[in-house]
């Protein structure tokens, strides 16, 4: 058949085109069809990588060659399944390493090869014409909120503003939750201000919430109105102020519900010194290391307790009294009825197990909305016997509903007495570990293994994780990407968007532990190998990648050509994206000679692409270009690009800002700040641009936040101590650009300067 092969270059010399395209597909993993000869016929094996594209390659194959040039290689004509036996000789032996998933056969007599040559390079064309298929499936509430919840993740904010008006759109959601969802995507930009200058800011207080919903709206309150105080030192002017909002805040101070976050430790502590609880001051100082916390803390407690000694010297005996009263159960009902959710939760864990400790736990995890409480409540009360549980919910008629509401929190599909005996019950897998573990030893239970998934999935708090769970849940999570099964693998992508998702939303995020940084690495090569290429999924591999070239700044190249391959080919939409990538080398010292064939290839793509060209944009790829050196040719086109843009434009905003006018900007990557200063510059020489790359609030961002016309605040590369309580200092511009790219603190300040 005219080939001959050179082993010691692994190349193959091919006379026959068609058979150096069947060859080719080989390479390719693709379904292919090649002979194998003997005296008088040919035996034509067919394989495919999968068991779907063999059954669709021997479907069509058999219409251009059987039966008047081939027929299929059994008794009665009809194709024969087989599996490559790597035992019978080396055609076998390399089949079962290539296509596991099996083969067919044909025969036919050798005087048709010619024919069959010419029937297979038309079956090759046709199949490279073949339109793709477009399926168009309307979203669900479920998947649009699982993208919102991946894009703030990923701080992809257009694309989460996207999603909410989709949601609306397509009338799939109330009022209330639009709120929460603006509420999470404000929270995540660190936009506190906008958040408590809500005007339905009280109505939402009085209503059930998200956890994440509840911690945004605390810390606003605080960072906009306490912290500032703080600073100058007006304790007793901040307590005034938290007396003067409390009606304000509602259903929010009931409690905390495992929230740890220092804004809303101190806005507790204002609550228990203005109650004067010493004994509730001192459990909150318990609940966090932060020295700052703690150090607040001792001085409410110096504040407020000469006023509680002298009331505990009066009222100590009639509280004892009180004390030896009253029962515990007279506590927790007391406790409920005020709405004191936190103290409700401590006394019931003093109850002993059983229907009324049952009941009380569903209770507060029915206005709390805490998923790990709701997830407690329920086990507990399927422990309790059948019997029992018929008892309870022919006496108290509004239990049917609070369970219906608790099985929505917590995803849970079936309860124990529902689900098949013969699997594990999904109530006794409570932990990620437990899921891996399964998953591991009983891939086939898909009842149990997508029951108890969903119910993990729905708790998004991962604040009480241990150094060990975290390093446990790593290693785990390694092994199921590494080795999934073929039933366990259809939940790859929710698994993995899931621990994306969790701990991108730290607000620490990135933290410096080597177990953090070992998680990071796993979910960015998870992403990688695992995700189809999309702008969010880009923004959320850029944030673990800077995550762990913090700690590694060495490995840089490697994760450029990392993500080269994941992005090798130019696509116009992901612009925004692969200027990010350029920004983030740049800032950690890639030599800019391995990025001329990315850099030509994509600047090429953008210029060729028939569309309206931002003039922010253009002029990165201009700085990028200076940088990178990619070759007169291409700048040149560059350069009248820039031309032509700015011709069309007939105003310049930047340009027509007064002379003395300052920018400020905080930001922590300096590289990309200065860049859009000297683009800055270009258009206006006047301007006053003032970087700060402060990791912690002081006078010098207080500075600029008062003496700056605008101020540009990065928060997707800022730690909140800086956007906390900085909104009081502002007299200009607030502007939060989507990312901390140079295009994009450009594009942002464009947009302003334009009003």
């Amino acid at each position: 058949m005219g080939l001959k092969a050179y082993p010691h270059t692994l190349e193959i010399e091919v006379q026959n085109q068609v058979i150096g395209r069947l060859l080719q597909r080989i390479c390719d993993n693709r379904a292919v069809i090649f002979p194998y000869a003997t005296k008088n016929q040919h035996l034509w094996l067919i394989a495919g990588p999968t068991q779907h594209e063999l059954e669709l390659t021997i479907t069509r194959l058999g219409r251009f060659l059987v039966p008047s040039y081939a027929t299929f290689n059994s008794e009665n004509n009809q194709p024969q399944f087989k599996y490559f036996d790597a035992t019978k000789n080396e055609l076998q032996r390399l089949g079962a390493l290539l296509y596991p998933a099996g083969y067919y056969s044909m025969q036919a007599p050798s005087r048709h090869l010619d024919i069959i040559l010419s029937q297979l390079d038309l079956w090759m064309d046709l199949e490279k014409e073949q339109p793709t298929l477009v399926t168009n499936s309307t979203p669900t509430y479920y998947s649009l909120q699982e993208r919102f919840q991946t894009a703030i993740a990923a701080t992809d904010w257009q694309e989460a503003e996207k999603i909410i008006h989709e949601l609306q759109r397509m009338h799939m959601i109330t009022a209330d939750n639009v709120a929460f969802l603006q509420i999470q995507l404000l929270a995540q930009q660190q936009r506190w201000p906008e958040i408590w200058q809500r005007p339905d800011f009280a109505s939402l207080a009085r209503i059930r919430m998200p956890k994440a919903v509840r911690a945004a709206l605390l810390t606003a309150f605080y960072t906009s109105t306490l912290l500032p105080l703080e600073r100058e030192g007006g304790w007793d002017q901040a307590l005034a102020t938290f007396q003067q909002n409390r009606a304000k805040l509602g259903l929010l101070l009931t409690g905390r519900f495992g929230l740890t976050q220092p804004p809303i430790i101190h806005v507790f502590a204002y609550q228990a010194a203005l109650d004067k609880d010493l004994d509730n001051l001192r459990q909150l100082a318990t609940v966090t290391d932060s020295t700052i916390v703690h150090d607040f803390i001792q001085r409410l407690q110096q504040i407020v307790a000469p006023a509680i000694q002298v009331e505990t010297q009066t009222s100590q005996q009639s509280q004892e009294q009180e004390d030896s009263a009253f029962s515990l159960q007279y506590k927790i009902q007391k406790a409920l009825f005020q709405q004191n959710y936190d103290e409700a939760e401590q006394l019931v864990r003093q109850l002993d197990e059983g229907p009324e400790k049952s009941l009380i736990l569903m209770q507060i995890a029915f206005y709390s909305s805490d998923i790990s409480l709701a997830n407690e409540a329920l086990i507990t009360y399927w422990d309790l016997p059948s019997s029992v549980q018929q008892q309870l919910e022919s006496r108290y008629l509004f239990l049917h509903s609070y369970i219906q509401h608790l099985k929505v929190l917590t995803q849970y599909e079936t309860t124990p007495e529902e689900t098949n005996a013969t699997h594990l019950q999904p109530d006794h897998i409570n932990s990620w570990v437990e899921w891996f573990d399964y998953v591991e030893s009983f891939s086939s239970d898909q009842i149990t293994i997508s029951t108890s998934l969903n119910r993990l999935l729905a708790n998004k708090d991962t604040s009480s994780w241990t150094k060990e769970t975290i390093t446990q849940v790593g290693e785990k999570l390694f092994t199921y990407l590494d080795s999934s099964t073929s039933n366990a693998s259809q939940h790859l992508r929710d698994v993995l968007l899931y621990f994306v998702e969790a701990f991108l939303a730290d607000n620490d995020f990135p933290r410096i532990e080597g177990y953090y940084t070992d998680i990071y690495l796993i979910l960015y090569i998870g992403i990688i190998e695992n995700l189809h290429i999309n702008q969010t999924y880009g923004l959320a591999i850029l944030r673990l990648a800077e995550a762990i070239l913090m700690q590694d700044p060495q490995k840089c190249e490697e994760v450029f050509h990392e993500l080269y391959e994941w992005c090798e080919q130019p696509i116009p939409a992901l612009e925004d994206w692969v200027l990010e990538t350029f920004d983030l080398f740049a800032e950690y010292g890639l030599p800019p000679g391995l990025l001329i064939n990315w850099y030509r290839d994509w600047l090429s793509t953008i210029l060729n692409t028939p569309r309206n060209q931002e003039r922010n944009k253009l002029q990165t790829w201009q700085q990028f270009g200076r940088w990178i050196q990619p070759g007169q040719d291409l700048i040149s086109r560059l350069d009248q690009a820039i031309i032509k843009v700015v011709e069309e434009d007939t105003r310049d905003t930047i340009a027509e800002l007064p002379a003395g006018y300052r920018i400020g900007i905080l930001t922590l990557r300096e590289s990309s700040a200065q860049r859009v200063k000297e683009m800055l510059l270009e258009r206006n020489k006047g301007l006053d641009i003032r970087i700060c790359i402060e990791k912690d609030f002081s006078e010098q961002v207080k500075a600029i936040a008062q003496k700056s016309d605008m101020v540009v605040v990065v928060t997707t590369c800022l730690k909140h101590a800086i956007t906390y309580g900085i909104a009081p200092y502002l007299k200009g511009d607030l502007v939060y650009p989507i990312s901390s790219g140079s295009s994009s603190i450009l594009a942002a300040i464009e947009q302003r300067s334009k009003g």
